[in-house]
């Protein structure tokens, strides 16, 4: 079996156009780009499915994916974003390594992403709720460990003379740097 091209590129065997790499993700310019400044974000470890990434990887990927959007609102003028998952043939994915595809949008740009509202039913929705909710349940049940907040320590960090304020857009992506 040959190595995944994904794989291949990620390892340095093909080349790519790197926007990013750490140690859990990768993110490039798409070599069949829809749209200029198509991203793709892959994790670094072969996965073929969303549901086979560890949730930290998961988590990270998207966090990627949203700098990859706020790189292409800033550097390329975009007027919006589609951040859309590639899990599985069926929904159009190019390789078998999960994907995270980060789509520029303009006016005009005749990427059609309308879905035709679908009549179902009252019966089969609720059907489809409880089958759904049966491979589900155990969302949210796991406790997450906090570290403990300092006591006393409620207020916001004071800002530099006044001047910078928290809805500032600048700011919200200044904080967002980790």
């Amino acid at each position: 079996m040959t190595e995944c091209k994904v794989c291949q590129l990620i390892s340095g065997k093909e080349q790519g156009k790197k926007i990013y790499e750490d140690n859990l993700a990768y993110a490039f310019l798409s070599n069949e780009p829809s749209a200029l400044g198509h991203v793709e974000v892959y994790p670094k470890e072969h996965f073929p499915a969303m549901e086979d990434i560890p949730e930290k990887t998961i988590s990270h990927m998207f966090f990627v994916a949203s700098y990859a959007a706020t790189g292409v609102f800033e550097g390329l003028g975009a007027q919006g974003t589609n951040i859309i998952g590639a899990n599985g043939k069926d929904a159009n994915a190019r390789s078998d390594h999960f994907t995270l595809h980060v789509l520029p949008r303009k006016e005009g740009d005749e990427l059609d992403f309308k879905w035709e509202p679908k009549k179902i039913e009252q019966a089969q929705m609720d059907e489809i709720q409880n089958r759904i909710n049966n491979q589900t349940f155990y969302i949210g049940k796991e406790e997450i460990s906090q570290p403990p907040k300092p006591e006393g320590d409620k207020s916001k960090p004071p800002t530099p003379g006044g001047i910078i304020k928290d809805d500032n857009y600048m700011v919200k992506q200044l904080r967002r740097i980790p």
